[in-house]
């Protein structure tokens, strides 16, 4: 990579880091790794999903398995920073999407 290009792409990338967004996101981040029962619950919901879909392929009945499922989602994503987290994602995902589609118009100009 030229020096030129590593100049440009370090500058956007801190032109990125320095927008409300990104900063409300890595916050957010931040605050949800000091919660060990919101990580806790995070991995009983990819244990979960993972035994849903192994009892699936054994032709079993998942439905009590998905109940519980259901119950630890809701808790789970009803949690304030859970909540912010995930407005925070999606707004730094727009904006890397703006930033992508504006990039890729005018390549093609």
């Amino acid at each position: 990579m030229n020096k030129e290009l590593e100049a440009a792409a370090t500058a956007l990338n801190q032109w990125i880091l320095e927008q409300d967004e990104v900063k409300e996101y890595l916050t957010l981040k931040k605050e949800i790794a000091l919660h060990p029962d919101l990580n806790e619950m995070e991995t009983q919901l990819k244990s979960l999903q993972k035994e849903i879909i192994q009892t699936k392929d054994q032709g079993l009945d998942t439905d009590e398995l998905e109940k519980t499922y259901a119950r630890l989602k809701e808790t789970f994503y009803a949690h304030p920073l859970i909540n912010n987290y995930i407005q925070a994602l999606e707004a730094c995902d727009n904006l890397l999407s703006i930033i992508n589609q504006t990039i890729n118009q005018q390549i093609q100009e």
